[in-house]
């Protein structure tokens, strides 16, 4: 037999108006009971009857009619005491509280066009049960879940959404902003060596000169070429070449 009123939940969805439903399959919790209504007038008729074996809380005497009013339900005792029982299980749950931590500002520390960042959504809570999923989304797409997730992000501003959702299937969002900045690039510093004086040494009218660029140097990368020009023509590249001058 099915359970239709218990501390889980509400299930009213398959009991006819009038119909007898057997007591060991009602329960409602004494913590359930709401104050006294009194204004009948409210009510959606007769509705559903239990008989004097009910579960009902012991407020409650006698025959005990069911009544459902604008999604709550109601009891009423054999002398017409009516009590307002909350829907959802006889209790009243509580949203829990989504806290996608604070903005963050980080910057794409290797050059590559993306950052990893870490989302924080450890100060999210529930009141009154506990949370059961995170769930973090960017334009409406899911990009991960868990509570400290590790995801990978582009150059740009971001606009994330956590959805946390509880044990009694509440849920609620909270948005954070993360700003992936792009590397601040130092120029490199160029060194072509010291000034050099040599002689001809076979009267030829030309002799090899070794070029020094080892000097030159990148604060923030490395030097992935050198070129070396006369009158804007090169005539070598590399760190210590050996060009032939006249």
């Amino acid at each position: 037999m099915a359970t239709y009123f218990d501390s889980s939940g509400v299930d009213l969805s398959g009991i006819v108006d009038g119909e007898t439903i057997d007591a060991n399959d009602v329960k409602l919790p004494l913590q359930a009971l709401k104050d006294a209504v009194t204004d009948m007038d409210t009510m959606l008729g007769d509705g559903l009857v239990l008989d004097e074996q009910s579960t009902a809380p012991a407020a409650a005497t006698g025959v005990v009619k069911l009544y459902v009013l604008g999604g709550k339900l109601y009891a009423k005792d054999a002398n017409g005491q009516v009590y307002d029982l909350f829907s959802g299980g006889g209790t009243s749950t509580q949203a829990p509280i989504a806290n996608a931590g604070a903005d963050q500002t980080v910057q794409d520390s290797d050059d590559s066009g993306n950052e990893s960042v870490i989302l924080d959504g450890s100060g999210s809570s529930d009141g009154d049960g506990t949370i059961v999923s995170y769930v973090w989304t960017e334009g409406g797409s899911q990009i991960a879940t868990g509570v400290n997730p590790t995801v990978n992000l582009a150059v740009g501003t971001h606009t994330i959404t956590l959805t946390v959702t509880d044990n009694d299937n509440e849920t609620a969002t909270d948005t954070v902003v993360v700003t992936v900045n792009a590397l601040s690039n130092q120029n490199p510093v160029a060194n072509a060596g010291a000034d050099q004086t040599v002689q001809d040494s076979d009267g030829s009218g030309s002799e090899s000169i070794e070029l020094d660029g080892s000097g030159s140097s990148d604060g923030d990368g490395t030097i992935v070429s050198y070129v070396w020009t006369e009158g804007g023509s090169q005539i070598a590249t590399g760190v210590n070449p050996t060009v032939n001058l006249v």
